[in-house]
C-alpha cells in the first residue's frame, strides 16, 4: 500500500472531524468522552486474521482519527455566540 492513501486517508478524517467540530460547535461534554470511548474500542479491537488487510486497517484507522480527534479538539473550539435579531 503507497504511502499516499495513508496519508490521503488519515488527513482527510483529521479534516472532516476538525470540519463537524467547527460548524456544529462543541457539544455536551459527554458526546466527546463518549465519542473518545468509541475511538478507542475501534482501535483496541483486535482484527480476525481473515480481515486484517490494508484496506480494512485504512478504514478502522479513518474512524478513529475521526472520533478521536473531534472529541480531543473540543475543548480547543470555542463555542460560537448566536446573535439576536432586533425585531
Amino acid at each position: 500500500m503507497s504511502t499516499l492513501w495513508v496519508v490521503l486517508t488519515f488527513g482527510s478524517a483529521a479534516v472532516l472531524a476538525l470540519v463537524f467540530l467547527y460548524l456544529s460547535g462543541p457539544q455536551a461534554w459527554y458526546w466527546h468522552l463518549l465519542s473518545l470511548v468509541v475511538a478507542l474500542a475501534i482501535g483496541l479491537t483486535p482484527i480476525p486474521p481473515r480481515w486484517n488487510t490494508s484496506e480494512n486497517n485504512l478504514v478502522i484507522g479513518f474512524f478513529f482519527v475521526l472520533f478521536s480527534l473531534w472529541a480531543l479538539a473540543a475543548p480547543f473550539v470555542r463555542r460560537r455566540r448566536r446573535r439576536k435579531l432586533i425585531e
